[in-house]
């Protein structure tokens, strides 16, 4: 596969940072396989481009003694939306929904904050029913992989449709004069390797890098 073009916008339209390449299509069937090399190069690098990103979210534990342990929870694709008012804010919610209900792929959101002073709404996707690929713990005895097994949550085509979809929904709906800290990877973050990185990190595979 080839890295897909996109148009860029003119005028105003041109700040708000919208992916325009086409979605894949739906996906059948469960558990819905990992992204593989060839569809991450496809998809994800004009999704980085486009402010989404993948996040590992992870929950402190108080353990009895006192003492803090981080569980791995998984990894998510995710991107934050601004918007110039509440109206903008919640009718943008509402098409969230909307999508959600056509694609039957159900994100959940983060809302209410504020970034560079505007109304701002995080978006994190992933595919609880997902088959993540073979590892080579798989046939090591860790004490890791055989209790989870290959039936876990991950990043798939099903999430990157979403995204395409729910950026193109939303165009006419964010701020027309984007946040300058949008919450952003790094350029050198653009890799195969650290998105599977994030991916078995989320996971608990390994240890989440800074």
């Amino acid at each position: 596969m080839n890295v897909p073009s996109y148009r860029a916008y003119s005028s105003a339209e041109d700040k708000r940072n919208v992916v325009s390449f086409e979605a894949p299509p739906p996906v059948k069937g469960w558990p819905t396989p990992w992204l593989t090399q060839d569809e991450f190069n496809h998809y994800m690098l004009p999704l980085y481009e486009h402010n989404w990103r993948t996040t590992i979210e992870t929950q402190k534990q108080i353990q009895a003694e006192g003492t803090q342990s981080t569980h791995a929870l998984g990894t998510f694709l995710e991107k934050t939306f601004a918007f110039d008012d509440s109206r903008s804010c919640f009718a943008a919610l509402q098409s969230i929904h909307e999508l959600c209900e056509k694609e039957k792929h159900h994100c959940e959101w983060t809302g209410g904050g504020r970034l560079d002073g505007k109304n701002a709404v995080t978006i994190p996707v992933c595919t609880h029913t997902a088959m993540r690929p073979e590892w080579p713990e798989d046939g090591s005895g860790s004490q890791i992989a055989p209790a989870r097994g290959r039936k876990v949550p991950g990043i798939t085509l099903r999430d990157v449709r979403f995204a395409i979809l729910l950026d193109q929904t939303l165009a006419c709906q964010v701020s027309k004069d984007p946040p300058t800290h949008t919450p952003a990877m790094r350029r050198d973050q653009y890799t195969w390797d650290e998105f599977q990185h994030r991916c078995r990190a989320g996971l608990g595979f390994e240890k989440a890098r800074a």
